[in-house]
């Protein structure tokens, strides 16, 4: 959710220090406007456009009610022309239902509802896009997280009375910095009236836009009445599957559909292998956190998951809280985790592992040449290896908890189980 959340990196012009002087007042309002206010509802409007091809347009309705309802809604028609599949979301204030309205593969689940908008420990939310933006603005929890996306916040101009700001992420030495232009209405009304990612320079393919973006249309305040909570209403569809965990459910259905062309998907599903399994890992030797020099052969005997990842990266630091408790509680099967940096500064890492209080072994692979050798083309990116220095199994992406968990244990189980057979 790391589009959805971007807003809220400014919390106060004084809580970040890369906001310049001209955007901070401009921050400040905005934030004032949805504090105040018990809820709001807007629709999210989307519009990409290929070469040749006619517009597409997606909608979602988002509401937000305090303290802890919400409804995130498609509204298209799941058969139109390409159309990608977005979940619905619901909180009533007790119940959190989660549904895919999949063909062949519907589906919903029901939980405890979040007690606040801070919904980052629910993994189906990083479906949610944008719209969890929303939440975001009319919340409170969750900001001091929010505000390691971006290192500096400025002042971009008018666009008619409309002020237009622009929050930067530097990216280190992985690719260009990356930029968000945010559209904020006039003083007296400050809505957010449109989010864009802007394309690197040189960045965007031949044909496309030069930004990727998504107006925030039809906004509302919504007060605390029974007319207001009606909203906050799910039946599931009587057609569908209830399952446990909606999110686990579909790496798990995704990764059992015929296989497809394209990129890698993420951890927890069945993907194409990764042409690095069964081979030997290569060596290395690259210099740890506190000094030290450690080469793989070192590790030989071990079971060695080596995590390439970077502070910046959304997934990795979703992912990374998960291989650390999959490793402590694999302790009495000698695994270990290494977590490689990609071209960040010591003192990067180091100051993001303070904020975070992580105690997490890690790599510094400064000029990226270990990732080119483990053909690493996209972070998270998980690297199994067994005792004998093999290549068990690659991984690209975090999915959920549940199916990241259930995927690196069954791995650590084969190689266990292999080596009890060989003794």
């Amino acid at each position: 959710m790391q589009l959805a959340a971007i807003l809220t990196a400014a919390v106060t012009s004084s809580c970040l220090a890369g906001i310049t002087p001209e955007a901070a007042p401009v921050l400040d309002n905005m934030l004032r406007w949805y504090s105040g206010v018990p809820g709001v509802s807007t629709v999210l409007v989307q519009k990409m456009e290929f070469p040749g091809m006619p517009a597409v347009e997606t909608k979602t309705s988002v509401a937000a009610l305090r303290p802890n309802m919400f409804s995130i809604k498609s509204m298209d028609d799941a058969s139109g022309p390409m159309s990608m599949p977005s979940p619905t979301l619901v909180s009533d204030g007790t119940n959190f239902y989660a549904a895919m309205d999949i063909p062949g593969m519907a589906m919903w689940s029901k939980s405890a509802a979040p007690k606040s908008f801070d919904v980052d420990n629910l993994e189906i939310m990083q479906m949610a896009g944008p719209a969890g933006f929303v939440l975001d603005l009319v919340g409170s929890g969750g900001r001091e997280a929010i505000m390691e996306e971006f290192e500096h916040i400025e002042y971009a101009g008018k666009d008619g009375d409309n002020d237009v700001l622009l929050l930067k992420m530097d990216t280190g030495n992985m690719g260009p910095e990356m930029a968000v232009k945010l559209t904020i209405g006039p003083k007296k009304s400050p809505w957010i009236l449109r989010m864009a990612m802007q394309m690197p320079e040189g960045g965007a393919m031949q044909g496309m836009p030069s930004e990727m973006g998504m107006d925030f249309t039809d906004w509302k305040t919504l007060a605390n009445t029974p007319e207001a909570k009606a909203i906050f209403t799910y039946t599931p569809n009587p057609e569908a599957k209830e399952v446990k965990d909606l999110m686990a459910s579909l790496m798990e259905g995704m990764g059992s559909q015929p296989e497809s062309g394209g990129g890698p998907e993420g951890l927890g599903g069945e993907q194409a292998e990764h042409p690095m399994v069964g081979k030997p890992a290569p060596n290395f030797t690259l210099p740890s956190l506190d000094g030290k020099d450690i080469s793989l052969t070192s590790l030989k005997g071990k079971t060695v998951i080596l995590d390439f990842w970077a502070t910046w990266c959304g997934p990795c630091r979703k992912g990374l809280p998960v291989l650390m408790e999959i490793v402590e509680s694999r302790k009495a099967d000698d695994v270990v985790l290494w977590a490689v940096d990609l071209s960040e500064t010591k003192s990067t890492v180091e100051d993001f592992l303070k904020k975070k209080g992580w105690k997490l072994s890690v790599l510094l692979d400064g000029k990226g040449k270990i990732a080119s050798q483990y053909k690493v083309g996209g972070i998270p990116h998980t690297v199994i290896i067994d005792p004998a220095g093999i290549v068990r199994s690659v991984e690209v992406g975090f999915g959920s908890k549940e199916a990241t968990t259930k995927t690196v244990n069954d791995v650590i189980d084969a190689i266990k189980s292999d080596s009890t057979v060989g003794s």
